[in-house]
Order: C-alpha cells, then structure tokens, then sequence
C-alpha cells in the first residue's frame, strides 16, 4: 500500500464579516488572535497580534464534511445514527464503552470502513490514533505576519540543505497571493453590530394577550431611568445591541494543511471534505445565522510526496481541483468506490446502540 504526504495551500477571502471569538467584554465578542514578534528594523522586536481563524477550527470543519460525505453516500437515514457511532466519527471518542480496549482486527476494520479516522485521527482510549492532517491557523495574508515569518509568500517542495546548499532544489514552487501584497494588519480589523429584536417595536405587538402585553409594559416602566441590566431588557422585550470584533469581508488569507503518510483513499477523503466545504460556500468562524463567515476559497497548490516523510519530492502539482461536481473528479471516484462497496456495513456500525 503506497503512503504518500501532502503540502495544500488555501487561499481563502471572507466575503462576510468573519467572527472567531476568543471570549466577550460585556456585549461585544473579542476576537482571536495569536501574537507575534515583529521586527522592528533598529535590531529589535515588536509584539503585534493577528487576528485568526484556528486552526482546529479549520480541521473541525473538514472533519465535519467528511463525516457528513461518507453518511450520505452510504445511504444512512436520518434518525438512524447512535450516538456513540457519531460522537467517533465527528469528535474521535469513542468507540468503547467501560473503557475496554478495541483489537487490532476491529480497528483495521473501522479505518477501513471510515478513512477519515486516519485522516482526522481518534482519541477515544479504546482506539488510539493519531491524526494524518494538521492545519495551520487561517490568518490574513498581511505584513506583519509575513515579516513575523507566520505568513508564506510561497509554497515550495520541502528542501533537503547540505553544507549550505540545497540539493533537491526545484523550480516548482507556488506564490500566496500572486499580484497582491501584504496589507497592514490593522486594515483587516472591523466590528459588527447587532440588535436583539424589539418584539414591541414590530407590527406583531399586538397580536400578544392582553396579561402578557400588560407584563411587558410593567416592566419597562419599572425600570425608566436606571440603568437596564441583561435579564431586564429581555423582561421588557426591548432590543439590546450586541457587537463582535472581526476579519473584514475581502481580507486575503492563508492556510496551510499537511497530511502526513496517507493513502490514496485517504486523500481522497480530504480532497472530498475540501470540496463539499468550498462548494457549500467555504463557512468558517461563527455567526452564520446573521450572515456571517462565507469565504470564496482556492486551492492555491498542493505537492505531494513520496516516501511520506518528504526527503525526495517526486510529484509535484495540483493535487486537488476543487469542483462543482465532485462526482467526476478522479479522487472523488475513488472514494466513492470505496464507500459503495461497504456502505451495508458502514449503515450497519453506525446504527448499533452501543459500542
């Protein structure tokens, strides 16, 4: 069985307002960020922080879609899906219960069925497995970060140096963002504002009974004039303003995902889960029931390697051609295969009560 490893580039534009908190300071959402050291040109450093998307943000989100993928194409009902099943395939835990060990036999035969466990990785203690992909933190395509050494400018084969010297240096390489430079963290900043509904300021109002309306209005007259504490407003069903830090809408990005050692199914299952993503609208971060975190996302380049630990490049390319109809795509044929041939025992694992 041929492993090989894998370099995939993303280049990824929010198209929405994209949210990603990292905790709240009274109604407003704070952004994540990471915090980097800057050159400051005089032989020192200075501390800057970047907004991000996480990079386990970004994994959970592809394991999502995979999970979702390999269910639909082997026909599993809604319904019909236990919940030790589907906390295993979205979340890695678990596949036991009273902590019992699973053999070796039993986990070939669930990596099989479920190639996103390789590829995603298990933590359930019955069946250890370390995960293939790592993704790195999606974060603007700015200059801070690059300078920070962060950011790639460019995706390149991995390079073997001796003596100074590189010697398997190819010509091969991809440009982030050919023709854009880095913009200034700071431009890549802006915040959302949102209204809790008034439900008495609408046309509805007085469709409420008469005892319920009398209660609503009590209590805005109790507290007029005092300051109006969360549980107060929602009382009075008045409209209380909510606001979130986030990456403006047209940011260029960045991330980077590795898969380490995979097979060719396994791939595919990550080229699959990529596509179902990016043509679903490329959601990241939260906040997508008031429109936020849509991103147009590209694969900017893969290469892929082989033996996997990535001494000798031997193919480099294009690896993944995200696509409208992923049901022609060589890689999604593969998988598709793999997945019609089991989908009778994968329907039937999933249904079971208990693990």
């Amino acid at each position: 069985m041929s492993r090989k490893s894998y370099t995939i580039l993303l280049e990824i534009s929010p198209t929405a307002p994209l949210t990603h908190g990292s905790g709240t300071e009274g109604n407003e959402q704070i952004l994540a960020t990471r915090e980097v050291l800057v050159p400051d040109g005089h032989g020192g450093y200075e501390r800057e922080e970047i907004p991000i998307v996480s990079g386990a943000a970004l994994k959970a989100t592809l394991r999502e879609w995979a999970v979702r993928d390999a269910l639909e194409r082997a026909g599993v009902a809604e319904g019909s899906v236990s919940r030790d099943a589907l906390r295993l395939l979205l979340k890695g835990g678990k596949n036991d219960s009273g902590g019992a060990s699973v053999s070796l036999e039993e986990a070939r035969r669930l990596r099989d069925l479920f190639p996103l466990l390789a590829v995603f990785g298990s933590m359930d203690g019955g069946l250890p497995i370390k995960a293939q992909i790592t993704c790195s933190d999606v974060m603007p395509y700015c200059a801070e970060g690059v300078a920070s050494g962060m950011v790639p400018t460019k995706l390149r084969p991995l390079e073997v140096w001796i003596e100074g010297s590189p010697a398997n240096e190819s010509p091969i390489e991809y440009a982030v963002w050919p023709g854009v430079n880095p913009i200034p963290v700071a431009s890549c900043r802006t915040t959302t504002q949102n209204y809790r509904h008034d439900m008495m300021g609408g046309s509805l109002a007085p469709m409420l009974q008469g005892p319920q309306l009398a209660l609503i209005e009590d209590a805005r007259e109790a507290r007029k004039g005092k300051p109006a504490k969360a549980s107060e407003r929602r009382e009075a069903n008045e409209s209380m303003p909510h606001s979130a830090q986030a990456i403006a809408a047209g940011t260029p990005m960045v991330a980077t995902i590795r898969l380490q050692g995979a097979t060719e199914v396994e791939f595919a299952t990550l080229a699959v889960a990529i596509s179902r993503w990016v043509t679903a609208g490329g959601h990241l971060g939260g906040g997508s029931t008031k429109g936020h975190g849509a991103c147009r996302v590209r694969v900017a380049g893969a290469i892929r390697y082989a033996p996997p630990v990535g001494e000798a490049p031997i193919e480099m390319g294009t690896a993944i051609d995200v696509i409208a109809d992923g049901q022609q795509h060589p890689l999604a044929r593969i998988y598709a295969a793999h997945v019609a041939e089991r989908a009778e025992r994968i329907r039937a694992f999933v249904g079971e009560s208990t693990r």
